[in-house]
């Protein structure tokens, strides 16, 4: 089973504050350009509706459904994955996969790359069939990973005492987001429904909706801009996010 994915999309010749955008909308992430101009950086992306998160600690990959429709995809990708499968609730998967065995990981460079590994969990929560507009942002899940997460494909160090919890990988598949493109003073809205059925679309319209109004009551904070060029519709996000990264629970080698 393959869901479907359709976003809905707004354009808007206004260039807010990111950051007063993303606490009047109180997103779940915010992710920024590192070039800049000078009121700020160039390019920023606020995930404020979130489907599903995703964490990857070692070899477990645990999904949380978020949101209704987050529960879809966690059937899609549970159907996807279902030999790896070792715990399953509505709203709540579990998988794990096989170490990499260490002797591959030292002598076989194919092998690895064709390993199962976590990161299918990741595979898998993007593989939507999108209908409508396939727009850069039709699918669109933020990811933070931690340098741990190399282990999968390396031998490294027992890793040291690790007080926060924090996992090897965080993936928030998004069901709503917000590219603020300060260099063309122009803000792309995205609102996604993980189904093609009335009810799911309509969930979608209503936040684009809500979104649009957080736009409009900002007010003197979004300031109009006339776009430096006309933007190209083969545009496509940059590759590279700046955000806080947790330093490296492992040990250095002795």
């Amino acid at each position: 089973m393959r869901p479907k994915a359709r976003a809905l999309t707004r354009h808007r010749t206004v260039s807010p504050d990111p950051k007063a955008l993303f606490a009047a909308l109180d997103g779940a992430v915010l992710f920024e350009t590192g070039d800049a101009t000078r009121s700020g950086p160039r390019r920023s992306i606020l995930v404020t509706h979130v489907a599903v998160r995703l964490e990857i600690r070692g070899a477990t990959a645990t999904l949380v459904a978020v949101s209704h429709q987050g529960k879809t995809v966690l059937d899609a990708v549970a159907e996807r994955l279902r030999g790896n499968v070792v715990s399953r609730k509505p709203s709540r998967l579990e998988l794990v996969f096989p170490r990499v065995p260490a002797a591959a990981l030292d002598d076989d460079a194919d092998a690895v790359l064709h390993a199962s590994t976590p990161l299918d969990a990741l595979r898998a929560l993007l593989h939507v069939e999108v209908v409508g507009d396939p727009g850069p942002f039709a699918v669109f899940a933020a990811v933070l990973c931690a340098y741990d997460l190399v282990d999968v494909f390396e031998v490294l160090p027992p890793p040291a005492v690790d007080r926060h919890g924090l996992p090897d990988l965080v993936a928030l598949l998004a069901e709503g987001a917000v590219l603020v493109d300060s260099a063309a003073g122009t803000t792309h809205v995205f609102s996604t429904a993980f189904s093609d059925d009335e009810a799911a679309v309509n969930d979608a319209a209503q936040r684009l909706v809500r979104i649009e109004a957080a736009l409009d009551e900002m007010g003197d904070a979004v300031a109009t801009r006339r776009p430096r060029r006309k933007p190209s519709r083969r545009w496509r996000p940059p590759h590279l996010w700046i955000s806080t990264m947790p330093p490296s629970r492992r040990s250095s080698p002795s």
